[in-house]
């Protein structure tokens, strides 16, 4: 597993950093969501797949977007595989990473529109998605170190 460092004390600090903020943004969502605020939960638990995301591509693969003309899901797929994950499982994540960008952050926040039965399984692949990553990032600082 290739894992590239700028430096690992650096490395750390900004991997944490993401880390933290996903953690706080990920609980705002659910308290959200209890609360029957899907909209402004969706907007969270887009802001904590993002940071989590970030600092699983800037650990695996030293980047914080995709080169020209790769996608998004291809992106994350890559740094999911470089994590460790076998391929039909980050492609899994990696769409769980689009569905939250585009139907929760996209439709249900921007869009105001929320359908219990067509969001809630996205919210829920969304936690998960959360929860596997940043499991995953941890472990890569641990490696890096």
């Amino acid at each position: 597993m290739a894992v590239r460092s700028r430096g690992a004390a650096n490395e750390r600090v900004h991997v944490g950093e993401h880390l933290e903020v996903a953690e706080a943004y990920l609980s705002r969502a659910l308290e959200l969501l209890g609360k029957g605020d899907p909209h402004d939960a969706a907007e969270k638990l887009w802001a904590s797949v993002r940071r989590v995301t970030l600092a699983l591509t800037e650990l695996a693969l030293g980047r914080a977007a995709p080169e020209r003309g790769e996608t998004w899901r291809a992106f994350v797929a890559r740094a999911l595989r470089v994590a460790g994950l076998e391929g039909s499982r980050a492609e899994e994540l990696a769409s769980a990473f689009v569905g939250v960008r585009d139907r929760l952050h996209g439709a249900v926040f921007y869009g105001a529109v929320y359908e219990e039965q067509e969001h809630r399984p996205v919210f829920e692949k969304g936690f998960e998605y959360v929860r596997i990553v940043a499991g995953l990032v941890s472990r890569l600082a641990g490696a890096a170190t």
